[in-house]
């Protein structure tokens, strides 16, 4: 497993400092918190804007969240004039928890190959799996296709840890700030919007229980992962395709 939940360091606390806006329902809570050069170092990651959904009913995710999903990942890419967007599917298609970024790749469309929709943004897609099945980091990988397609905003998908087991399979972050693949290998880097000088998007869901070094998920972890795919990816395309 990569990623780690951001806001675990706050364990989505609503009397944490750094929370700008917090609204919870019967069935879910979303925390908005603003990673700027004073706290950027408690978080170790960039400044942006970071966006926590959790939904209080895991039997439903999708009804759950998807409207607001929906509506802070559009505020966010409205921050920028998206024309060409790669979006990178992080993880391992062979373990179910890791397998979140390929899984929702799948179910998106992609439109960079036709050049007659001029209305529509290009959309290209890139999986580029893990270390140990291709022998080159996610980070040399997405470099090169970035350096090919040169495109003007980068989202990346991934699964991401956790500390709270209150959060597994119950938080999906959306941010601008940044990502690192691979977090546990030393050819990895972070990505951010200072990589490529461009804009990136970063979505992770809480898939994964780290307790006493080791990495726990849910028995039921292939429904929760279809689920979010399924979630992200017609959000994605109705945002880009509608």
């Amino acid at each position: 497993m990569k990623n780690k939940l951001v806001l675990d360091l706050a364990t989505l606390k609503k009397d944490n400092k750094d929370l700008i806006d917090y609204k919870k329902s019967s069935n879910k809570e979303i925390y908005y918190y603003k990673i700027d050069d004073n706290n950027k170092k408690d978080y170790q990651r960039s400044v942006g804007d970071y966006y926590v959904l959790k939904t209080l009913n895991k039997n439903n995710i999708i009804k759950t969240l998807e409207k607001d999903f929906f509506r802070i990942t559009k505020t966010i890419l409205n921050k920028y004039k998206v024309k060409k967007v790669l979006i990178v599917g992080l993880g391992n298609s062979s373990i179910p928890c890791d397998s979140l970024g390929i899984r929702t790749t799948n179910k998106i469309i992609a439109t960079n190959h036709y050049n007659d929709f001029l209305t529509l943004p290009k959309i290209a897609l890139f999986n580029p799996e893990i270390t140990d099945k291709t022998g080159i980091s996610s980070f040399s990988l997405i470099k090169m296709v970035v350096d090919y397609l040169k495109p003007n905003c980068l989202i990346i998908i991934d699964s991401l840890l956790t500390k709270d087991l209150n959060n597994l399979d119950s938080c999906i972050e959306v941010n601008d700030g940044g990502i690192i693949p691979g977090i546990y290998l030393k050819d990895n880097r972070q990505i951010d919007k200072n990589t490529f000088n461009i804009p990136l998007i970063s979505i992770g869901v809480t898939l994964a229980y780290e307790y006493e070094k080791n990495i726990l998920t849910s028995p039921n972890v292939n429904q929760i992962v279809e689920d979010y795919s399924s979630l992200v990816a017609n959000c994605l395309n109705k945002i880009f395709i509608d």
